[in-house]
């Protein structure tokens, strides 16, 4: 997510059940002080989601990434076939 993205949902998500993760984290912030633990525990546990997600999927991924750079395609890739280039 860029800052540029941050900045709209900042200001124009007023909805508390619509707010994004960044904009929710940094709402840990405030004129009296910062809570580093309330904001690393936010960071830790939306980095947690998409990293566990990779770990299961990975070989589809991986599978997607490199379908396109072999010659036989996704078919090949899928029964484990392997496309020497010469």
């Amino acid at each position: 997510m860029s800052w540029d993205e941050f900045m709209y949902s900042l200001l124009l998500i007023t909805s508390q059940s619509n707010k994004t993760i960044p904009v929710a984290i940094s709402e840990f912030s405030s004129q009296f002080g910062v809570d580093y633990g309330m904001m690393i525990t936010g960071g830790c546990i939306a980095t947690v989601i998409p990293l566990a997600l990779a770990l299961i999927f990975q070989k589809w991924i991986s599978m997607g990434l490199t379908s396109g750079a072999v010659k036989k395609g996704y078919e090949s890739a899928k029964k484990g076939v392997t496309v020497k280039m010469v």
